[in-house]
């Protein structure tokens, strides 16, 4: 998991709208539980965006999962910390505004990622 985190940040070329959603979204920690962790509301999900009472930013990563897609799947969650500060936490989980944010980010295979 690390190195496909790694993998991201050295293989990707982001292009300046990227970078501005990267700095938009702030400071997001990431926590690696095994699938059968309670944090994981879908325990076959690969990573879950969530986020504490006091506004911290996590994305929750399953290490049972396959990792072999996980630089789409961590901008995916990426995008739903972006989309609820932009909309609040009440905007439509995979709905319009995310798909679009989602879209910007992930650079391949968009409408897997990101619906559609």
């Amino acid at each position: 998991m690390i190195k496909a985190l790694l993998a991201l940040v050295m293989a990707s070329t982001f292009s300046e709208n990227q970078a501005a959603l990267l700095k938009e979204a702030g400071t997001v920690r990431v926590l690696y539980v095994s699938g059968d962790d309670d944090l994981l509301e879908n325990k076959k999900s690969v990573a879950e965006a969530k986020r504490t009472i006091d506004g911290q930013k996590w994305i929750v990563i399953n290490i049972d999962a396959d990792q072999s897609d996980m630089d789409c799947w961590f901008l995916h969650e990426l995008a739903h910390h972006i989309a609820w500060s932009r909309h609040g936490e009440d905007v439509e989980l995979h709905g319009p505004e995310f798909q679009s944010i989602c879209r910007q980010l992930v650079p391949r295979r968009k409408n897997y990622f990101c619906g559609g």
